[in-house]
């Protein structure tokens, strides 16, 4: 018979192997180690650092390359601005005073010949080195077409300055075909040198507007970044606070303190950065572009007013050059003319005053070119070149220039202004970004290592 064993009495000790013990004793799976507090404070150490030094790291070369831009806006893209519109404006001044020099010796008015032939050579010569300075400023991020057109202007401007020197030197002999030659230079400029001045000074205007639209890009990989940053270290300071009950964490909260600071730095000189670079595009760029449309078209209108006499020399016909100043004319001072635009984008008081004044002078210019062309079409040439080079129209046209250049160059220094102040935004940013993210990384480094030895 089997005798059951008596029952255990309560709070015996277990007289069992201490072996067969352990295999009861309930064992910590990898799952649970894996998300004990000393591992879990190890990886976010390991994790707060990383993130600092990551954000860091590209919020670094974000800001370098927004100065980039910035230096480039206030440098290169200037002079390659500045140097393409004096080019186009030295080739029509030029093409201008190259006619007239050769009208005023055709029928003796030496005052007027060597005027002319002054300004002709010095707008030649400021053309010739705008070319340079173009050359000069052009670098690897240069648009090919920019860099064709460059290949090929020189050999251009040679052809026509050969084909102005040959028309004086027949003028001088009185030889009929001086006109044809003097034909043959201005139709060059009209054919191809002032075509190849319009796409050189826009693809400026685009490599110019490009940047100027970069530079007022938010900065919205920065700011996410950064809010990433700031989430993880909050994160980490409930975790620690749950764990350790310590409400604040010195470490941790001086990392938060320096990524909050480093966002806001960032945002803050982006901010005034954009708007400078937006104040150098509205109230610079986009009223130069516009007034020297029109100072451009008046030049062109007066170039062939001034092919007119010429024409009438040796009996060309003179239509072709007749119907391009009217038309040019009409672009010029029409309700919705280039005049009328450049006074609309102007912001200033005194520019649109100047424009005013433009458009008058221009208009009295209108006026008097009906005596060019009564002149030229009874076959009165030295009547018909009295009324171009001195009269009225002529004082009116100066007039009409030095009115639109005069806003050009004030225009010009306040792009300048802003452009300098724009790149002025970002000094010392590049630098604060740096030691700020630094920080960051060793006051979460720091922070998580004190709660971590806790636990040694």
């Amino acid at each position: 018979m089997t005798v059951a064993a008596p029952p255990r009495a309560t709070g015996a000790v277990d007289q069992r192997p201490h072996a067969q013990r352990q295999e009861k004793t309930p064992t910590r799976t990898p799952h649970r180690r894996k998300r004990s507090t000393p591992r879990v404070l190890r990886s976010m150490l390991i994790g707060l650092v990383t993130l600092s030094l990551v954000v860091g790291a590209v919020c670094t070369l974000l800001v370098l390359k927004r100065e980039q831009r910035l230096d480039q806006l206030a440098t290169t893209d200037g002079e390659l601005h500045a140097a393409a519109e004096q080019f186009y404006r030295s080739l029509s001044t030029a093409d201008v005073a190259a006619s007239a020099a050769f009208l005023a010796r055709d029928v003796g008015m030496a005052t007027d010949r060597v005027r002319y032939e002054t300004e002709y050579e010095a707008a030649a010569g400021e053309a010739q080195s705008a070319l340079a300075r173009l050359v000069a400023a052009s670098d690897e991020d240069t648009d090919s077409r920019q860099r064709d057109l460059l290949g090929t202007l020189p050999g251009r401007l040679s052809e026509y300055t050969v084909l102005v020197e040959q028309a004086r030197a027949y003028n001088r002999l009185h030889e009929p075909v001086a006109s044809t030659y003097q034909l043959l230079a201005a139709d060059a400029m009209a054919a191809n040198l002032l075509p190849a001045g319009q796409k050189l000074y826009d693809s400026v205007i685009e490599r110019l507007t490009d940047n100027q639209r970069a530079a007022t890009e938010p900065p919205w990989v920065e700011l996410t970044l950064g809010g990433v940053l700031l989430v993880a270290l909050i994160g980490a300071q409930v975790y620690v606070w749950r764990r350790s009950r310590r409400v604040f964490n010195i470490g941790l909260l001086v990392a938060t303190v320096a990524a909050v600071s480093m966002v806001g730095w960032i945002a803050l000189s982006h901010f005034t950065a954009s708007s400078r670079a937006e104040r150098s595009h509205s109230e610079g760029t986009e009223v130069i572009n516009t007034v020297t449309q029109a100072r451009n078209t008046g030049l062109a209108a007066r170039a062939n007013e001034a092919l007119i006499p010429v024409a009438t020399r040796d009996d060309h016909s003179f239509a072709e050059y007749e119907s391009s100043f009217q038309h040019m004319m009409q672009q010029l001072t029409g309700d919705d003319g280039r005049l009328a635009a450049a006074k609309a984008v102007s912001t200033d008081g005194s520019a649109r005053a100047a424009v005013d004044d433009a458009l008058a002078a221009a208009r009295s210019w209108n006026n008097t070119h009906a005596a060019v062309q009564q002149a030229a079409a009874s076959g009165d040439q030295k009547k018909a070149v009295r009324a171009l080079v001195a009269s009225q129209g002529a004082a009116a046209f100066e007039s009409f220039d030095d009115a639109l250049a005069g806003i050009v160059d004030d225009v010009r220094l306040r792009f300048e202004s802003a452009a300098d102040e724009a790149r002025a935004a970002l000094t010392g940013v590049l630098i604060g970004v740096i030691s700020l993210a630094l920080l960051a990384a060793a006051g979460g480094a720091f922070g998580v290592w004190q709660r971590l030895r806790e636990y040694r």
